[in-house]
């Protein structure tokens, strides 16, 4: 229905909306919402992951990037793939925990959340470093990610393996 005709971030809201009003600031007692299942959500968001790889890259790229995008772009991404691994989190922190703690070979040291709010980043050149080298940790990752799936698809006949 909606799903390919909304981006994957409305498709979640509405999915959130339907589910436990999470979100609504209002609604008509007699407004009705499919509920989307979290398969076709799941679908939605790991189709958005080759974009927000890429704007993590640019945002990166910058010499002196804004750090709460980066930050927020390096947790989309670890909430993408904690998805496609049948974790469905929303609070930044709860993804950050769930991510290092299932996915430790990627070996991303993200500040807290607690850390980086209030403007601490700013002023902080640490802080502000391991955002920035967080980055590069989850865009290395993604890219291994990307070769274990191609190398684990199967080749059907005649195609090139190049």
């Amino acid at each position: 229905m909606l799903a390919g005709l909304v981006p994957p971030r409305v498709l979640h809201a509405v999915r959130q909306i339907a589910r436990d009003g999470c979100g609504l600031l209002y609604r008509r007692s007699d407004l009705v919402l499919n509920a989307f299942d979290a398969p076709a959500d799941d679908r939605a968001s790991r189709s958005e992951l080759p974009l927000v790889a890429m704007v993590l890259r640019r945002l990166a790229a910058n010499p002196e990037p804004d750090v709460r995008a980066v930050y927020k772009h390096v947790v989309l991404i670890m909430k993408i793939i904690l998805r496609a691994d049948g974790v469905d989190l929303d609070a930044s922190e709860e993804v950050r925990l769930a991510f290092t703690t299932s996915h430790p070979d990627a070996d991303v040291d993200l500040p807290a959340v607690a850390e980086v709010s209030g403007g601490r980043w700013r002023q902080d050149e640490i802080l502000s470093h391991r955002v920035r080298r967080a980055a590069t940790k989850i865009l290395a990752y993604h890219d291994a990610l990307g070769c274990l799936v191609a190398s684990n698809t199967p080749q059907t006949e005649g195609s090139d393996p190049r």
